[in-house]
């Protein structure tokens, strides 16, 4: 998907790495979230990058494996096989933070094939925004930019693994996504460290999309052994509530009950 606009040229030294700490290989991250804010950010500590509509996914290689966790911990490796190869491929002992997707002909993403994904008959690509450890060094404490760079230089050219690349102008970014109809922007501060479980000002998300509040004003029982056979929606205009409609798929059994 080509974007134009001026991008924030990320490439660093592989010296940085003398800056992060020696520590062991950690076995799971609590990913850095983001705040959300109704408006992009227009100021020069941020930098901005695309808002992948995927599966948020932190990858673990020791040089011989790759373990690959989604933002609760669970094991997403077998799912994307392609991924994991492409990971272990590049034979370094990395913590690395990115999102998941499948891009649609025109190099878009598309959220309803990656969830119909099996493995093998669609495109997918790891788009990588971070890097957290690195050949025995701990890096959340370099400043994002750093970071950025050394993953940059980790990946370039890979056909799988693609870097995420940063603009300099939110603004522009964001009108250029609203355009294409895509999720939003994520900004960040340049020099922020990465703070694990964090959800403050260092990282903010700005969605493009127009989203609509509905409530869930009832369900229809189901006559077999399922909590209901769906859900209910009406949703306010004009500070009055009208009917909208029922959903009835995409519920799992197990959580069925919790809903009501």
């Amino acid at each position: 998907m080509a974007l134009k606009g001026k991008r924030k040229n990320n490439k660093n030294s592989g010296a940085s790495l003398l800056m992060g700490r020696k520590v062991a290989m950690p076995t799971f991250i609590s990913p850095m979230l983001c705040t959300l804010t109704r408006e992009p950010i227009h100021h020069q500590e941020y930098i901005h990058e695309i808002k992948w509509d995927g599966y948020r996914i932190i990858s673990f290689t020791n040089g011989r494996g790759v373990k690959m966790h989604s933002r609760s911990g669970l094991d997403y490796t077998r799912k994307y096989p392609p991924v994991a190869a492409a990971l272990k491929e590049l034979g370094r002992k990395m913590v690395v933070d990115g999102e998941i997707v499948v891009l649609n002909a025109e190099g878009l993403p598309d959220f309803d094939a990656l969830q119909l994904y099996n493995g093998h008959d669609a495109p997918i690509t790891y788009y990588l925004f971070d890097i957290l450890w690195l050949d025995g060094y701990d890096l959340k404490e370099l400043p994002l930019t750093q970071r950025k760079g050394i993953l940059q230089n980790l990946i370039e050219g890979n056909e799988i693994l693609k870097f995420s690349e940063s603009f300099d102008d939110g603004l522009a970014l964001y009108e250029r996504i609203k355009h294409l109809n895509l999720e939003g922007i994520v900004s960040k501060r340049r020099d922020s460290e990465y703070v694990e479980g964090n959800r403050g000002n260092d990282w903010l998300k700005t969605p493009a999309r127009r989203r609509q509040e509905f409530v869930i004003g009832g369900w229809a029982e189901s006559d077999k052994a399922r909590s209901f056979r769906s859900l209910l929606f009406g949703a306010y205009k004009n500070g009055q509530l009208e009917w909208i409609g029922r959903s009835g798929g995409g519920y799992k059994e197990k959580e069925m009950p919790g809903i009501l």
